[in-house]
């Protein structure tokens, strides 16, 4: 395999847990700044038929968002991620968070096979809830996006 594309922690598994057989070209963030990384989407039919059910689920995964983008809960968010019915990417030795870690906390490392240490720290690594201050704050900006998806689904 010469390249692929996947989320974290798959990325920072493959760089610092498989004996640096990996590297990151670039995470989606160097490809389109402020990227929707996750979506939930939904048919407009579970929400005719649902909509306490629906109303609650959009309830709840805001709150998960906010509290998850809070950076004094990003720790422990990385931790709870490394459990079986997240990610399963408990290493086998170091830190429990070695994987999750760096792509929710911010301290992301690029790799290399050179021994260099490519290692930012960035608050836009993974966006929850709230928009970083370095990324355009524009009013309605997400309705193309939004748009897109209900036309592809």
């Amino acid at each position: 395999m010469q390249a692929y594309m996947v989320a974290e922690p798959w990325n920072t598994r493959a760089i610092q847990g498989n004996l640096g057989v990996g590297f990151t070209f670039a995470q989606g963030k160097d490809v389109w700044l402020g990227h929707p990384d996750r979506v939930l989407g939904v048919m407009q039919s579970f929400i005719d038929e649902n909509p306490k059910t629906y109303y609650s689920l959009v309830k709840a995964m805001v709150e998960a968002c906010q509290y998850c983008s809070k950076p004094e809960n990003r720790s422990e968010v990385a931790a709870l991620l490394t459990e079986r019915s997240f990610t399963g990417a408990k290493p086998k030795t170091g830190p429990i968070d070695k994987f999750t870690r760096p792509g929710i906390v911010g301290e992301y490392n690029y790799g290399g096979f050179d021994e260099i240490d490519r290692t930012f720290s960035s608050e836009d690594t993974t966006i929850f809830y709230d928009i970083p201050a370095n990324l355009p704050q524009i009013p309605g900006n997400h309705s193309t996006f939004c748009g897109s998806l209900r036309v592809f689904g």
